[in-house]
Formats: structure tokens, sequence, C-alpha cells
């Protein structure tokens, strides 16, 4: 009588194997998905500053093109005069820009603005606004710069 040889399942040694591929690749998944997340979030927290910074200049250089009379009061605080309003100001404070109309009303423009300076030289105005954070132990920084010609002064 001939003996066959049956089987009827997998050997340890082939389950181990398949068990150690397995974690390899769990790991492998992991990681790519772990740096993918990190990069999304770095990538997110630059955007706000991105958006920050921009939307702080938009303000500042509409009134300033407007302006007929702009006054440093130091290098991160500024007034300016349109033929609309006088002393509006926009100052740093607390990490926000912030800005203050003539009735003293203060709105606070933009967040995470670490750097505010203004520089004003003949009737070119220039703005520099450096917005930072740090996310996920990363520290994010922006900067913007804008040169503005006063058209009424």
């Amino acid at each position: 009588m001939k003996l066959l040889k049956k089987s009827r399942g997998f050997t340890l040694l082939e389950v181990l194997i398949v068990a150690v591929i397995l974690s390899v690749m769990s790991f492998a998944i992991f990681a790519i998905m772990n740096v993918a997340n990190l990069n999304y979030t770095n990538d997110l927290g630059l955007l706000n500053l991105h958006q920050q910074a921009r939307m702080g200049m938009e303000w500042i250089v509409k009134e300033a093109r407007q302006a007929s009379f702009v006054n440093i009061t130091n290098s991160s605080s500024v007034s300016i005069n349109t033929p609309a309003a006088t002393d509006i100001r926009y100052y740093l404070s607390n990490n926000a820009l912030v800005r203050r109309d003539p009735n003293g009303v203060t709105k606070t423009i933009a967040h995470n603005i670490s750097g505010l300076t203004f520089s004003h030289i003949n009737k070119m105005f220039t703005v520099s606004i450096t917005s930072s954070n740090t996310v996920m132990r990363t520290p994010l920084s922006f900067s913007l710069k804008q040169i503005v010609r006063l058209r009424n002064e």
C-alpha cells in the first residue's frame, strides 16, 4: 500500500515567515502615513501663516494707498490719515495685528504675527509682516514685505 502525504495546512515556519513579512509591511505603511500626516499638518500651518500675513498686509496697503499722511510712531506702529478718516492706527499686540479706527474701535486683523515694521521715505511706505507659529514642535515662519507709493501725500 502506498502512503500518500496529504497537506492539510501550513507549517509553523511558513506561518512565522508570513507574520514577519506582514509586520514589516505594516510598519512601512505606518511610517509612510506618519510622514504624510506630518507634512500635511506643517503645510496647513504654513498656509494659515500665509493667509494671516496677507490679510494683514491687504488691510494696511489698502488704506496706505489712499493716505494723505503717514506717521510712524515707532517701528511697529503707524497712524494713517486718509481722505475718509484720520488717525487710523495699526499696531502689534500679543502676536496680533490690530487696527484702531478714529472712533477708538479696535479690530484684530491677523493672528500669529510675530513681527511688524514700517518705514516711510519720501512717498514710499514700506510694510513688513512676519507671521510665525509652532506646529507639531516644528517652528514655521513666513515674511511678507510690500512697498506702497502714497497717492495723496
